[in-house]
């Protein structure tokens, strides 16, 4: 859209960011933008609407902290590279992912995103800010979580911490690895499991203490979660205020669930929508549900259930439909039971219109 209201030109016309559901109030309502992308990428954060709201979405330190029984906190790390990647859009005509971050932001660790930075700052009139890319010194001990398969609901998951020492001090460590099931807003919907470990960490050498979560363990509390945050928090016992901590977020893969159309693809001409699923547990899957729609294909949902499908069962369900619309349609099928909520597939398909009828 154009901007004529921030420049004579059209220097901030072009593409902007809406939000009608933000995180806060933009001047006593619920909404967000225009805010010009041109501007948020050059740090013209004094501009309307809220340009340095989207600014820092894209910009902002992940700082973690450490809250104590009594109230008190304490700075742990600040990690500045992590938020504002891989923004992304849909392709046009597609399902593939276009990546749109050099339009929000210049690349990390350039002397282009500093002086965007800082003028960013400068704009917005904040004495004494340090810039974000200062980083904390290094700390003696790090650490990270490994996966060692890719995660799929209704198996185990195996990671592993790996801590390493980085000086020549011996450490015995006190180590506290917690799951927790988390909801999409970031908040944690129930505890996993939680483990407690005291090991000794040897100078300039490697640790690495497993981690598994079972599917029975785990699986029964995502019903309302779709990710899993695994914490590892580390203190020194010979110097209580040595902290060390890492996090690491885990989305699950679906079971596979395929949906396909058969027919013709010509409008007015029926066809029959295939989904198939087969249980990947190790026991019986229990109120099954599928449901298929699609836009210009189906005039309403179409719906089957089975109340019980065995272990490594295969399920095959055929719906015929008679699409009415032409063009480009998307049949969707979605897969619930007591185990397993809302697991998705679709499929494209393209409707030659009848000649004649309009």
């Amino acid at each position: 859209m154009r901007r004529p209201d921030l420049s004579a030109g059209s220097l901030y016309d072009g593409w902007q960011v809406v939000d009608p559901t933000p995180q806060e109030k933009s001047t006593d309502v619920y909404c967000c933008g225009p805010a010009p992308v041109k501007a948020i990428l050059q740090g013209h954060v004094d501009l309307k609407y809220d340009v340095p709201f989207v600014f820092a979405e894209v910009n902002a330190d992940r700082v973690t902290w450490m809250v104590f029984a009594d109230g008190s906190k304490k700075k742990i790390s600040t990690d500045s590279v992590s938020v504002g990647q891989n923004i992304s859009t849909k392709a046009v005509g597609s399902d593939k992912r276009v990546d749109i971050t050099a339009n929000y932001k210049h690349a990390e660790g350039t002397k282009m995103e500093r002086a965007v930075y800082n003028l960013a700052v400068k704009r917005v009139n904040i004495p004494g800010e340090n810039s974000n890319g200062t980083h904390d010194c290094k700390p003696g001990v790090s650490m990270k979580i490994v996966e060692l398969t890719k995660p799929v609901s209704g198996k185990n998951i195996d990671l592993k911490l790996i801590l390493n020492s980085n000086d020549s001090e011996t450490r015995t460590l006190v180590i506290n690895v917690n799951v927790q099931a988390m909801r999409y807003n970031g908040i944690p919907s129930s505890q996993i499991q939680t483990e407690l470990k005291k090991l000794k960490l040897l100078p300039n050498q490697d640790l690495t203490i497993p981690i598994h979560i079972p599917f029975s363990v785990y699986g029964e509390k995502m019903r309302e979660s779709n990710s899993i945050k695994v914490s590892a928090v580390v203190t020194d016992k010979d110097k209580s205020e040595a902290v060390y901590i890492t996090e690491k977020d885990l989305v699950p893969e679906s079971p596979s669930l395929t949906i396909k159309a058969i027919g013709s693809e010509l409008q007015y001409s029926e066809m029959t929508a295939e989904v198939v699923f087969e249980n990947p547990l190790s026991e019986g899957l229990r109120n099954c549900f599928i449901t298929v729609t699609g836009s210009g294909l189906l005039t309403e949902t179409m719906e089957a259930r089975m109340p019980l499908l065995k272990q490594g069962q295969r399920l095959r369900v055929t719906m015929p439909f008679t699409p009415y619309r032409p063009g480009p349609k998307k049949l969707v099928a979605g897969f619930n039971c007591d185990q397993f909520r809302d697991i998705k597939a679709s499929c494209n398909v393209y409707i030659k219109p009848v000649t004649g009828v309009v």
